[in-house]
Formats: C-alpha cells, sequence, structure tokens
C-alpha cells in the first residue's frame, strides 16, 4: 500500500461516518413527514427542468401546491392509458398489405399437375391380390356393379382430405345403410391401399398412354418431360415444369393463346373402373416449385372440347412470428412440403393416437394399421377426429407458408375435334366419335405477364414504440428522456429519505 493511500483512508473513513449524522441531524430538525415535503419541494422541486415540478416547487400555497400536483395526476393517468391502448395495438403485432403491380418481361411458368380421374385400370380390377408386380393377377370370378353415372362437364369443387368419408360415414355404419356397392368400393379402397407405390403406378394409367401431344412455347414437348406423382385418389398423377434441385423452372416469355402448354390427352375411357364415376382430366396449376395436391385442389376437365386456361400470376408474403400469420419456410420442414401434406399427417397422426389406426384413403404412413372401413369402431372414431380438428379442439401446427404463388384462372371452351380431324402425331389414327369421346385438348397460356404481388409490412417498425412513448411523455408530461431521468432520481431520492425517516422513528 502507498503512503498517499495511508494518509486518504482515515479521510474517507470520517466522510462515510459524517454524511449519515448529518442525515440523521437533518431529520431529526424536521421531525414529521409535512416538514420533509416541505423541505424537498423548497430545495429540490424548485430547481427541476420539468415544467410541472417546478411549478408545484414554486408554489407559495399549500393550495397552489394541490393543484399542481393534481394536473400532475391527471397528465400521468392519460399518459398511463394512452401509452397501454398503444403497446395494446403495439404487441398484437398488426400488418399493413400492400400491392404492386410489376411488368415483367419474362415469368416462371406453373407446374402443370394432370391426373385422369379413372385411377385402375379395368383389366386389373378383378385381382384378388396386390402384388401384381411380383405374382400377376390373380383374378375373382365376382361380379362387379356397373359404374355410376358419368359427368360431362367441368367441375372445380375442394374435397375432403379422406375419399373414405365421401362414400362412408359413421352415421351410415350406425343405421346399417350401407349398399352392397358401397360395401365393394371399400373392399376395392382397402386392396388398392396396402398396394405399394409400384403396384399403384403399374395398375394406372401410364404416361405414355395418357399423353399423345405436347407443345411448350412454340416447341415440341413429350410425356418425358412429365415427372411422376402418385395420388391415392387418382392414381398415377403427371407433373409438367416439376422443379427440384437441379433443375430450373420454365420461363414464359410471351402471353396470348398462341404461347404456353398445349396438350391433347387420351384417357382410356374403355378402361376405367366401376367405381369411378366421373370421366375426365384432373388439372392442377400451382408452383413449380411446390409438390401437387390434386385431392384438394383443381378442376376437372372432360374430354371433347378444347379447354383453354388463361392464367395470371398473384404472389402472396406472409410475415413470420409474431405475426398473425405465424408463416413458415415449409422446405425447412422434413416430409411437408406443403400446408395441406403437413395437415394429412396430423389428421393420420391424431387418427392413430385416438384410433389405434389411420384412414387410409388420407395418406399413407408407414408402419401404421389401417382402420377397418366398414367396422362401426373405426369408421366413427375416424369422423370423430376429423370433426374435432375442423373445429379447431386438436391443433395441428399447420401456418400458412410465407410466399404463396397462386393463379387467377379464367376458362372457356370449344367443341373439339372437328368432324376433319382424324389424325395425331401423324401416326395414330381415330374416328372422330373415338376423339370425342376419349380425348383432351387443354391450353394454359399467360393472359398477361403483369404480377400482382400482395406484401405484408409491419405496421410499427422496432423504433417506432419509443417515438410513441416520447410523444405521450412530452404531450401529457413535458418530458424528454433526460427529464424523465431527472424525475426517476427525485422520487428515489425522496422515497430513501422517507424510509429512513420513518426508519428513526
Amino acid at each position: 500500500m502507498s503512503s498517499w493511500q495511508k494518509k486518504l483512508d482515515p479521510f474517507f473513513l470520517e466522510l462515510n461516518e459524517t454524511i449519515p449524522k448529518y442525515r440523521q441531524k437533518m431529520f431529526r430538525v424536521n421531525s414529521s413527514p409535512p416538514k420533509l415535503f416541505n423541505f424537498v419541494t423548497d430545495h429540490v422541486l424548485k430547481d427541476s427542468s420539468i415544467p410541472i415540478i417546478s411549478q408545484i416547487g414554486n408554489a407559495r400555497t399549500k393550495i397552489g401546491k394541490g393543484l399542481w400536483f393534481f394536473i400532475l395526476l391527471i397528465g400521468l393517468i392519460a399518459c398511463i392509458y394512452q401509452t397501454q391502448r398503444f403497446l395494446n395495438i403495439y404487441l398484437s403485432y398488426p400488418v399493413v398489405i400492400t400491392l404492386e403491380e410489376k411488368q415483367n418481361t419474362a415469368l416462371n411458368f406453373p407446374g402443370i399437375t394432370i391426373c385422369n380421374l379413372n385411377r385402375m385400370k379395368y383389366e386389373y380390377e378383378r385381382c384378388e391380390n396386390s402384388d401384381i408386380i411380383e405374382r400377376g393377377c390373380i383374378r375373382s370370378n365376382s361380379m362387379r356393379p356397373p359404374g355410376g353415372m358419368f359427368h360431362t362437364h367441368p367441375s372445380k369443387s375442394k374435397n375432403h382430405f379422406s375419399e373414405r368419408r365421401d362414400t362412408i360415414s359413421c352415421l351410415n355404419v350406425k343405421n346399417k345403410t350401407i349398399g352392397d356397392k358401397t360395401k365393394m368400393k371399400m373392399e376395392f379402397l382397402s386392396k388398392y391401399m396396402i398396394m405399394n407405390e409400384a403396384n399403384r403406378e403399374f395398375v394406372g394409367h401410364q404416361a405414355s398412354d395418357l399423353i399423345k401431344y405436347c407443345w411448350f412455347d412454340g416447341k415440341p414437348c413429350s410425356h418425358m418431360d412429365f415427372a411422376h406423382f402418385p395420388s391415392l385418389r387418382y392414381g398415377n398423377c403427371y407433373v409438367f415444369n416439376k422443379v427440384d434441385g437441379s433443375k430450373l423452372p420454365l420461363k414464359s416469355t410471351l402471353e396470348g393463346y398462341i404461347s404456353g402448354l398445349e396438350l391433347v390427352t387420351n384417357l382410356e375411357v374403355e378402361q376405367y373402373i366401376s367405381f369411378t364415376s366421373s370421366i375426365g382430366l384432373r388439372v392442377l396449376i400451382h408452383d413449380a416449385t411446390e409438390e401437387p395436391n390434386p385431392e384438394e385442389e383443381g378442376i376437372n376437365i372432360n374430354p371433347g372440347f378444347e379447354t383453354s386456361i388463361a392464367l395470371k400470376q398473384t404472389v402472396i408474403e406472409r410475415l413470420p412470428a409474431p405475426y398473425r400469420d405465424r408463416c413458415i419456410n415449409y422446405l425447412t420442414r422434413v416430409n411437408q412440403s406443403n400446408e395441406g401434406e403437413c395437415m394429412k399427417i396430423c389428421l393420420q397422426e391424431q387418427s392413430f393416437q385416438m384410433c389405434d389406426c389411420i384412414d387410409p384413403t388420407v395418406m399413407i404412413l408407414p408402419g401404421l394399421k389401417h382402420c377397418n372401413l366398414l367396422d362401426e369402431t373405426d369408421v366413427c372414431c375416424l369422423d370423430s377426429v376429423q370433426d374435432r380438428i375442423a373445429l379447431g379442439d386438436l391443433p395441428c401446427d399447420c401456418p400458412l407458408p410465407c410466399t404463396t404463388t397462386s393463379y387467377e384462372e379464367e376458362l372457356s371452351k370449344a367443341l373439339w375435334p372437328s368432324k376433319s380431324v382424324y389424325i395425331l402425331n401423324r401416326t395414330d389414327y381415330y374416328t372422330f366419335d373415338y376423339l370425342k369421346n376419349n380425348y383432351v385438348f387443354l391450353k394454359v397460356f399467360y393472359s398477361t405477364l403483369i404480377q400482382n404481388v400482395y406484401t405484408q409490412l409491419p405496421m410499427f417498425e422496432e423504433c417506432e414504440i419509443f417515438s410513441h412513448l416520447g410523444g405521450e411523455l412530452g404531450l401529457w408530461l413535458g418530458l424528454t428522456l433526460f427529464a424523465l431521468l431527472e424525475l426517476i432520481e427525485v422520487v428515489i431520492y425522496f422515497c430513501n429519505d422517507l424510509q429512513g425517516y420513518f426508519a428513526m422513528k
């Protein structure tokens, strides 16, 4: 220890002992809280830089001091009320939506998914076994009922996730109102669902049989340009312009009828099985980077017409949590490429948890037992799970995607073919009636290259909370940041002295 420290230590020790004695002496002189209050107002508040505080200190009468204190109290209450209102709005994280119309010279062409409404060829309908590739078709001699009424008009609808529930429900099973055809369809679905993916692809319509003519932006294409996509409801689906990690989406630089995709497909109506109730092609237009969901989205178009679909692209950009949509990027989730697939997985997991089995017509999850589609207990349990999810009783963590690319579709159609058309690809010759009953002529193109972009933006930036709080403090109390710190210091000083006064008592 240095000599200077030895000399200064007694000085600081004496100072520390003197200050508390001085404070005690002061309180002995001011032996009551009113005198203490007068001391604070006379020696502290008069010199305050806060106008309202200095007015309290400089008031000559108790009534004047009380009046200014009352005004301070009213301003403080109003400031707290307005601040609380703002914080309630701010913490709800509101958004504003902007719309921008972008004029582009080129746009990414969407993914076009097509599915024959018939999932299995007629020649495999009577096969008793599900391993047809390995063992061949082992046929049944039982008679099958004829097919239902065919719909020959385009339709667009949102179906349930469960094909089973579209055919049979808990109420049907309890009331014993299940017909023979319904039972046979349930047996067929049970057999079809236990097939592995390779066998389901084998018994369905092949790309080379379905896609007969293809043309994109003035260049020829073929069934080799379509990627296979399996669907439990529609069998083999095929995706044009499917984008993965190694492939970029096609771009369309033209707009109008002469651009885009031109496609002729053969539905092979003679191969429709008895449980297929409609003749037509399922068409789904979606972002090329997303997995298609033909069970929930898309339109049905029928043969004998040229169907044109004019598109306009719309992009929606959402904000993640804590904002209200709480969107996520599904590319970061395992085995969940979109919101619909997430909901299906959630439905199956809840079904297995509550029913000890899953609905095989929704999604096949390996290793999980399939429910008996004709058993009352299983069917009623599955219906209950679906109803509870629809009502929100069983939550599913499936928020909206942060970026959604959708397409406004405008359909038009004309009779096709004309009686003079009998030839396709210069090698296949067909009669007029065969083309009319089996073939679909489809055109998909952009009607405009203008892109509508809806963007969510925060209503308040983080820095705005300080701006608003500063405005409220300035309006109601005349406070700045430094004045606020001074006020806090005065309050702390007064409270400490008051505490010391009562401690001496």
